[in-house]
């Protein structure tokens, strides 16, 4: 089951997952599921020589938010109505390999939990850009480029 199916199943979870890439990417994480509306995943990419890295993700209702253990910042990505996905059509690299591909099939180890709402409030303290204002300040100045 993929990451987008499992936030699909409009039940309360939490699953663990470990998986191994061809590349020797490993990668292993904690997702948290309540409803349809709320998920979060904590997730450990390391590659091939040891390094690791760690993403987490968060998506309430039309938001997601995504930030590294490494960074002080994050984005937020605001979902059009009706998409079903985690992140839109972002893709999440670290180290320039896919560090989040939300239709990829995982091994889930899962149980049934009660929901706790702290765990998808985005972390305070951390600041979120806004990822779709910033393609529209990006589409804006190429336009206006063009008009010139």
């Amino acid at each position: 089951m993929s990451l987008k199916e499992l936030a699909q199943l409009d039940r309360n979870l939490t699953c663990i997952f470990a998986d191994v890439s061809d590349e020797g990417l490993q990668s292993d994480g904690t997702v948290y599921v309540e409803g349809t509306d709320h998920f979060r995943g904590e997730f450990t990419m390391t590659d091939a020589g040891g390094k690791a890295s760690t993403t987490q993700i968060l998506k309430t209702g039309n938001a997601s938010y995504m930030w590294s253990e490494n960074e002080p910042g994050g984005i937020m990505i605001r979902l059009d109505e009706g998409d079903d996905s985690l992140v839109g059509n972002t893709q999440v690299t670290t180290n320039n390999v896919t560090a989040f591909e939300e239709n990829k099939s995982f091994t889930f180890s899962c149980e049934e939990w009660t929901p706790d709402s702290a765990i998808f409030t985005p972390p305070a303290g951390r600041e979120f850009i806004d990822f779709n204002a910033q393609l529209q300040q990006q589409l804006q100045k190429r336009t206006n480029a063009r008009d010139q």
